[in-house]
């Protein structure tokens, strides 16, 4: 599970093209509030109790709880931008990573499936579903996912990776060996 987690963070990290980042000013790495720097709890309460509609600051304390360990808190944070917003399809990728986290798997489904829903040409949420699924035993959904992630990023060396594993899961091991070979050459010409 501990993997499970530290894959996610990865793969959130490793970045793609979201519109949160669009929306809301994408300015640092993962161990600080990229949604607009310096910011506290207490910054965040006033701005909401000033102005509730305020999804923007929903959002940064929904990130600061969650990077505070307080996933339900941050959840509860993240409906709120989604009552406000409801098209934010990044929220619901970031929702479902949190409840990854806490082992809510089948909500992180629902969550990525949301929001492939709202942005279906966006790999990394395909990548993050695919690896619940698998990592769930549904081969032959992560399957499905990684073909995607493919189709939008035929250089994608982990989703090869990925999809080979799942695919040797269900008894294809030519199918799990190409992808494989697909991988290290993909790595070679890098």
């Amino acid at each position: 599970m501990k993997k499970l987690i530290m894959i996610l963070i990865v793969v959130i990290i490793s970045g793609c093209s979201h519109e949160i980042t669009n929306h809301y000013s994408y300015l640092g790495d993962y161990d600080v509030d990229p949604y607009g720097g310096e910011g506290t709890l207490e910054d965040f309460n006033r701005d909401i109790q000033e102005d509730p509609d305020n999804d923007y600051a929903y959002f940064r304390r929904a990130f600061h709880k969650a990077t505070h360990h307080d996933i339900e808190g941050a959840i509860l944070d993240y409906n709120q931008v989604l009552a406000l917003n409801p098209n934010l399809a990044d929220v619901y990728y970031k929702m479902g990573h949190d409840k990854v986290i806490i082992k809510r798997y089948g909500e992180a489904i629902s969550d990525y499936s949301k929001a492939i829903e709202l942005k279906p040409e966006e790999a990394m949420y395909y990548f993050a579903r695919g690896f619940v699924f698998g990592e769930n035993g549904k081969f032959q959904e992560a399957i499905r996912d990684y073909d995607k992630v493919i189709e939008f990023e035929p250089q994608n060396t982990k989703a090869y990776l990925r999809r080979g594993v799942y695919k040797k899961a269900i008894g294809d091991m030519e199918g799990s060996k190409l992808d494989t070979d697909a991988a290290r050459r993909l790595k070679r010409s890098r």
